[in-house]
């Protein structure tokens, strides 16, 4: 059984501030705990679709993400290829939208953790994990954003 899993916040930088943290690999290596690699780029440029990147985000914990499509400041879409721990993605969208003087992003990101007869317990769990990474990537956006800013 798959999980929807979606998280909404305004970020008050502009859309093509916000969009730019999750599409230029360089940006989101700025956040504090994540350090991106290049593993294979984009078909027309580096970070666009087709990307292969690979997040480490500490502990031991790392996302092979492809971009799937790309709409620029407006909509990143992304599947997650390859993790640890290791779960079943089936897609992963963001959207933009501006807001007065910021930005609401809306996450949205669909998953399932197959684990025989615990999958609902584990599934559960692990929805409440991606909610509250989803969480802390938008609030490290936002402060380094406004750190930018000053």
């Amino acid at each position: 059984m798959s999980r929807h899993i979606r998280v909404t916040r305004t970020i008050p930088a502009p859309v093509a501030e916000v969009f730019a943290m999750f599409a230029d690999s360089d940006r989101l290596s700025m956040l504090p705990g994540v350090r991106v690699t290049v593993l294979e780029p984009g078909r027309e440029f580096r970070d666009g679709v087709g990307l292969r990147r690979r997040l480490d985000l500490g502990g031991g914990v790392f996302l092979v993400e492809e971009v799937v499509g790309l709409e620029p400041p407006r909509l990143f879409s992304y599947r997650i290829r390859e993790s640890r721990p290791a779960f079943r993605h089936e897609q992963g969208d963001i959207s933009f939208t501006e807001r007065g003087s910021g930005t609401l992003v809306d996450w949205t990101s669909t998953l399932s953790t197959p684990a025989g007869p615990f999958t609902p317990l584990v599934e559960v769990g692990a929805s409440l994990l991606a909610r509250t990474g989803f969480s802390v990537v938008l609030t490290r956006i936002a402060r380094t954003l406004s750190l930018r800013g000053k």
